[in-house]
């Protein structure tokens, strides 16, 4: 028989080793559960989960130059007392090389988790949608985004798709970023092609179709009042600047703390605001994006879903894509036409042919008038223009959406005219920019004619909201 003492030191030893297995068994458990590649990383609640920065007191400046992790929902806006363990470690964002293709993005095949949302803007002079071909096709111009959680082996990224009739872009294309690189992928419709569109951008692409950089602006930022919608707490601002005033609603998406700021990053380019952490702060995504510029006109976009993901496809976040084309100082083909052939000839009152020009010219103010001596009046010059062309111009500065009959028809660039041929002598038409910064009223013209969009400007501003 063992002294007593042994056996008490062995039951002891026994207890503690049962004890210490328990409790690392516990902790594999709970890191397995926290830290698995597509679950929601749980953390403690930070004080920036309710309320914005501090930053933005009212009448606050935020300043423009950009910080170590200013851009993409870089940085810890606020000063929170904890962070989400086992992300992806935050480094200073890189600028996209422009003049180079890019090297092969280490992003592995299979799928990940995030959210989808769609945003979609409000376009008065447009129909909202149509039914052609047994089908409800969408008019107003909407983005389809998909956001990727950031996880330890990636960062947060972003695909951004196109849908509606009013983007200068040819069908199919779209825009990618990370969360580790300040600028943009312009993908091509075939999934391969792409180019770099560098920070400070945006506005000009879908503005004037070019990609050149503009001088950011600096903002004036107020805090409005707290709201609710989507069943989530929300926050709004006011941001002033020399451009435009914006007014944005952000709501707090816990489960996309380094993705939900690509799209406000991206948001706010628009009116050539940098996207810092004070505007932009963790895990906020922007659900209403409204812009009132100077001479009263308005630009909108408002969540209309939003929706988490478990499964999207990783190959979709590829940047540069599978077997990539480098096209650099390109864009995507585009002839300018928002409709197919075969659908806009049926979608608008047009035709395949050019009917006769008219026999005289149309009469002009004293042609009436008597002769002296009875003196036979010379004939009109015959109008050589078929009778059924309408021109099509843009006199403006910027890349113009027409419409014709409130449906939108073609994006005419700066200086570009356009003939077409019409099956009806009577066409509503009006025009605006991607932005709606500048709005031309519907009005008629019959054919045979000409439409000129710009100077003079027309003589009433719209008070449209």
């Amino acid at each position: 028989m063992l002294p007593r003492p042994f056996i008490r030191s062995g039951l002891f030893l026994g207890t503690l080793v049962s004890i210490f297995s328990v409790a690392c068994q516990d902790t594999r458990e709970k890191e397995k559960n926290v830290f698995a590649q597509d679950t929601v990383v749980a953390t403690e609640e930070s004080p920036n989960a309710r309320i914005l920065p501090e930053p933005l007191r009212q009448g606050v400046r935020t300043s423009g130059a950009p910080s170590e992790n200013s851009v993409h929902g870089q940085g810890n806006p606020g000063g929170a007392r904890t962070q989400p363990t086992r992300l992806r470690k935050r480094e200073k964002p890189s600028h996209w090389p422009l003049t180079e293709s890019l090297s092969e993005d280490s992003l592995k095949s299979g799928v990940g988790a995030g959210f989808e949302l769609r945003l979609r803007s409000s376009w008065p002079l447009s129909k909202k949608s149509i039914e052609h071909a047994e089908q409800n096709i969408a008019l107003w111009p909407s983005l389809r985004i998909r956001l990727l959680r950031e996880v330890p082996e990636r960062a947060a990224r972003m695909h951004l798709l196109f849908s509606g009739k009013a983007f200068p872009f040819a069908e199919g294309a779209s825009l990618l970023s990370r969360a580790d690189r300040l600028g943009y992928l312009l993908l091509w419709p075939d999934h391969r092609s792409y180019r770099i569109v560098p920070q400070g951008a945006l506005a000009s692409l879908f503005s004037e179709r070019r990609v050149d950089r503009v001088p950011f602006v600096e903002p004036i930022v107020k805090k409005l009042e707290k709201g609710e919608r989507l069943k989530r707490e929300t926050q709004r601002i006011e941001i002033r600047t020399s451009v435009g005033v914006v007014r944005m609603e952000m709501a707090l998406v816990e489960e996309l703390p380094y993705a939900a700021p690509l799209v406000c990053s991206t948001l706010l380019e628009f009116i050539r605001v940098r996207g810092t952490p004070e505007l932009c702060p963790q895990g906020h995504l922007p659900i209403e994006f409204v812009v009132d510029w100077p001479n009263e006109e308005r630009f909108s976009l408002e969540v209309i879903s939003l929706k988490p993901l478990k499964k999207m496809q990783l190959s979709q976040f590829r940047s540069p894509p599978a077997l990539p084309l480098f096209k650099r100082g390109e864009l995507p083909p585009f002839a300018g036409f928002l409709f197919s052939e075969k659908d806009r000839y049926q979608v608008f009152p047009l035709s395949h042919v050019q009917e006769a020009p008219l026999a005289v010219a149309p009469a002009t103010e004293g042609d009436d008038a008597p002769l002296k001596d009875d003196v036979p009046r010379p004939a009109s010059p015959p109008d050589k223009r078929p009778r059924n062309q309408i021109i099509l111009q843009n006199s403006t500065d910027r890349g113009l959406v027409v419409q014709l009959n409130r449906v939108p028809f073609i994006w005419l660039e700066p200086g570009e005219k356009r003939p077409i041929y019409v099956s009806s002598g009577e066409i509503h038409y009006s025009a605006r920019d991607f932005f709606g910064e500048k709005i031309f009223d519907e009005q008629t013209v019959l054919s045979p004619g000409r439409v000129r969009f710009g100077p003079p400007e027309r003589e009433s501003v719209s008070t449209r909201k």
